[in-house]
């Protein structure tokens, strides 16, 4: 996906509200660095790249017709256990 100056510019938005490093609170320096590590971890998940994707219109294609790789280990998984058990397991699609 080749990124357009919307995208650009709504990450840009996105990485400003990030929470500061610090802050002088009554004379004191409170750190907010617990609070930053989940801020970027959110950010790296996706779940705020979700939503400057729905923001700037990109919508993430869908195709139930394709296994999706889960799906495929927990096949893997149970034809294996069924393997163990000593069932002959006959025209499977992995």
């Amino acid at each position: 996906m080749k990124l357009t100056s919307l995208d650009v510019n709504e990450i840009r938005d996105y990485i400003k509200r990030a929470p500061p490093r610090h802050k002088f609170v009554d004379g004191r320096i409170v750190w907010y660095t617990a609070v930053r590590l989940v801020w970027l971890a959110d950010l790296a998940k996706g779940s705020i790249d979700d939503r400057i994707n729905r923001r700037s219109g990109v919508v993430d294609v869908y195709e139930p017709w394709k296994p999706s790789p889960v799906y495929k280990a927990c096949q893997r998984h149970r034809v294996n256990e069924w393997r163990k058990a000593g069932v002959r397991v006959v025209n499977r699609r992995l």
